[in-house]
Formats: structure tokens, C-alpha cells, sequence
């Protein structure tokens, strides 16, 4: 059975969210309607990115990655996976402000990764790739 991850929403994601709206607000009321229309673009496409990207673990070994309609569906087969470790981007008094799941390919790419139980996200990630190289 397939098991599907939803992306964790991170503060700044709330922060930018934010600005977006208030820009577009700013806009409409001082009648810049042009630059208007292009935050709403900016807005409705940072909106549905925010509630649709999904990391799709399946089982034939592959992992898929969504990030909403308007973009296209990244898919690596699990056996390529080199690495899997949690990260954090940068450290403020001991805690971490991003954390991610970083996963490293065999080609150097890497995919930095915001599940929201990345603990299960992990196990099951390996559980997957052990299978995958029986």
C-alpha cells in the first residue's frame, strides 16, 4: 500500500503567506490593479502549493513528489537514495528554525524534504528501500 506524507507548514510559509496578502490588499487599495492581479497569482499559486504537496512513498519503491497543480511530479526510484537524515537550516538559542529530511541520490542531487512526522516519514522511507534491494 502506498503511504502519502503531507508537507509541514513552516513559520515562514505563515510569514510570506502573510506578506502576499497584505501586499495584495496594499494594492487594491491604493488601485494598482496590475501589480494587484500579479499578487493574487503569486498568492493563489503559494496557496496551493502550502495545502497540496504530498511525498508519496509506494510500493514498487518509488518516491513521488508533489507540489500542487502547478507544478509538475518529481518521481525517484528508491534505489538510488544514498543518504536520509533530518537537518536543521540554522540555529537560534538551541533551536532549530527549518527542519528537514534531507535525501541525497547517487547522481549528487539532493531533495530537502518538510513531511510532518518525519520520524515515520524516515522509518518507513528505509523500511521501503531495504525491500526495494532484496
Amino acid at each position: 500500500m502506498d503511504r502519502v506524507f503531507h508537507a509541514r507548514i513552516a513559520t515562514g510559509r505563515y510569514l510570506a503567506l502573510l506578506l502576499f496578502t497584505f501586499m495584495l490588499v496594499y494594492c487594491l487599495w491604493v488601485k494598482y490593479i496590475l501589480i494587484a492581479v500579479l499578487w493574487g497569482i503569486l498568492l493563489l499559486h503559494f496557496i496551493e502549493k502550502i495545502i497540496h504537496t504530498t511525498y508519496t512513498l509506494t510500493t514498487d519503491g518509488r518516491l513521488l513528489i508533489y507540489e500542487g497543480r502547478f507544478s509538475r511530479l518529481r518521481e525517484r526510484p528508491l534505489s538510488e537514495v544514498v543518504s536520509v537524515e533530518r537537518r536543521s537550516s540554522m540555529q537560534v538559542a538551541g533551536c532549530a528554525l527549518v527542519r528537514y529530511v534531507l535525501i541525497t541520490y547517487r547522481d549528487g542531487k539532493h531533495d530537502a524534504l518538510q513531511p510532518t512526522d518525519e520520524e515515520e516519514f524516515i522509518r518507513v522511507l528505509e523500511k521501503r528501500r531495504r525491500e526495494c534491494s532484496l
